[in-house]
C-alpha cells in the first residue's frame, strides 16, 4: 500500500469528507495540488496524532465522536497551504469544494463532500498541520442558544406553519412562506454574492405577478423603505391624513434608497443574466455587495413582518397586500417603525462601504 510522503509540506489541512466508500491516493490537479486519500495513507507515526485532533474536530463541530466516523479509516481531502492562519484556511476550504466538485464529474456518481463545513466562518471539520504538528480545526462558534423557560402562547407562527403543513396558506402567505426559504439559502452560502442573490429571489417572491422588472420593485420596495413614488406618493399625498404622516416623516434619504435599490436590481442582472459572480469584478466593489445583501435583507426583514401584519388583519392576496394595505400601513400611527425612528434607516443607507466593510452578525 502507497503512504503519503508529508514531509515535504510545511503547512497542510485534511478536511473529513463523505459521499465515497474506498479510494486509493488519487492526486487531484496537474501539481498535484490536493489529494484524495484515507487516513491509513498517512505513515504509522503520523496517525495516532492526526486521529486524536480529527476526533477533536468532531467534537468541536458538535457531531458525535464515534469510531465509525474518526477512527475507521475515514476519507479526506488533503490541501497543501502555504501556511494555517484564519484566512488561508477558509479560502482554500472553498477551492478544496470546488476539487470534490471536479472530483464528482470525472468519478461520477461520486457524491464527495465536508462532512460539516461552517461557511460563514470559513471552518470544516477537519485538522491542520505545522511542521508536523497536527492542530484540530474548531468551529469556533457557541453553538447553544437562549434558555427557555417556558413556551410563549399559541401565536401567528403557529397558526402559520400549521397553516403551510396543511396547505393552507393564502396566497400572501405562500409568498411569506417563499421568502423565508430563501432567506434560510442565504444564512447557509459563504459567497456574498450568492447571499444577495438569493435575499433577492426571495423579495421577488412578494411582488405581484408580472411585476419583478426594475420599475415595480423600485416603486414597490421605495415605498417599504419610506419613500413612495409616482402613482403611491400621489395617493398619499390625497389623503390628508398620509398627508400629514409624510409630512411629519418625510425621508431626506429617498433619492439614495431609489438609487440603491436600481444598482441593486441591475446587479441582480448581471447574476443572474450574465453568470456575474467574481467578487473582484470591475463592474462593483466586494465591499459594495456587502453592503447591498446588508440593504438587501433589511427589505426582506420589513416585508415580512409587515406581511404578517397584513396576514393577522386578514388581507390574503399579494395585490391587496401592496395596493392597499402597506400604505395604510405605513403612513399611520400603526407605523412602529416611525414612532422608534427606524422607518427611514438612515444609517443603513448612509453607511460608507467603500471605507468599511459593514460589519457582519452572525
Amino acid at each position: 500500500m502507497k503512504f503519503l510522503d508529508l514531509s515535504k509540506y510545511d503547512h497542510w489541512m485534511a478536511i473529513a469528507i463523505t459521499g465515497l466508500i474506498d479510494a486509493p491516493i488519487i492526486p487531484l490537479g496537474a501539481g498535484p495540488d490536493m489529494y484524495i486519500l484515507s487516513e491509513r495513507h498517512f505513515k504509522n507515526a503520523k496517525r495516532d496524532d492526526f486521529s486524536l485532533a480529527l476526533k477533536e474536530s468532531f467534537e468541536d463541530f458538535g457531531l458525535e465522536a464515534s469510531e465509525k466516523l474518526t477512527l475507521n479509516d475515514p476519507k479526506l481531502i488533503l490541501v497543501p497551504l502555504t501556511d494555517v492562519s484564519e484566512e488561508i484556511v477558509s479560502d482554500a476550504l472553498k477551492i478544496a469544494d470546488m476539487a470534490l466538485a471536479c472530483f464528482n464529474q470525472i468519478y461520477f456518481p461520486s457524491r464527495a463532500r465536508f462532512i460539516k463545513w461552517e461557511r460563514r466562518s470559513g471552518k470544516a471539520i477537519g485538522v491542520t498541520c505545522t511542521k508536523g504538528a497536527v492542530s484540530a480545526i474548531r468551529s469556533g462558534f457557541n453553538l447553544t442558544g437562549p434558555a427557555i423557560v417556558k413556551p410563549v402562547e399559541y401565536n401567528f407562527w403557529d397558526w402559520f406553519l400549521a397553516s403551510s403543513l396543511r396547505g393552507q396558506l393564502p396566497e400572501l402567505g405562500k409568498a411569506l412562506y417563499k421568502n423565508m426559504e430563501w432567506e434560510r439559502e442565504s444564512q447557509n452560502s459563504s459567497h456574498i454574492t450568492h447571499r444577495f442573490a438569493f435575499n433577492w429571489v426571495g423579495l421577488e417572491s412578494m411582488m405581484p405577478n408580472g411585476e419583478c422588472q426594475e420599475a415595480a420593485m423600485v416603486r414597490r420596495y421605495s415605498l417599504v423603505m419610506g419613500a413612495p413614488r409616482g402613482a403611491d406618493s400621489k395617493s398619499i399625498l390625497a389623503n390628508p391624513e398620509q398627508a400629514r404622516f409624510f409630512e411629519k416623516y418625510k425621508n431626506s434619504h429617498s433619492k439614495q434608497w431609489v438609487r440603491a435599490i436600481e444598482g441593486m436590481y441591475r446587479y441582480r442582472c448581471a447574476i443572474f443574466h450574465d453568470g456575474s459572480s467574481d467578487l473582484n469584478s470591475e463592474d462593483i466593489d466586494s465591499k459594495k455587495i456587502d453592503w447591498y445583501y446588508h440593504l438587501s435583507k433589511t427589505l426582506s426583514t420589513r416585508v415580512n413582518r409587515l406581511a404578517v401584519n397584513a396576514l393577522i388583519d386578514k388581507v390574503d392576496t399579494i395585490d391587496d397586500f401592496w395596493n392597499s394595505y402597506v400604505i395604510d400601513y405605513l403612513y399611520s400611527e400603526r407605523n412602529h417603525w416611525a414612532t422608534n425612528g427606524t422607518f427611514m434607516q438612515d444609517l443603513l443607507i448612509n453607511f460608507d462601504w467603500e471605507n468599511e466593510k459593514y460589519p457582519e452578525v452572525i
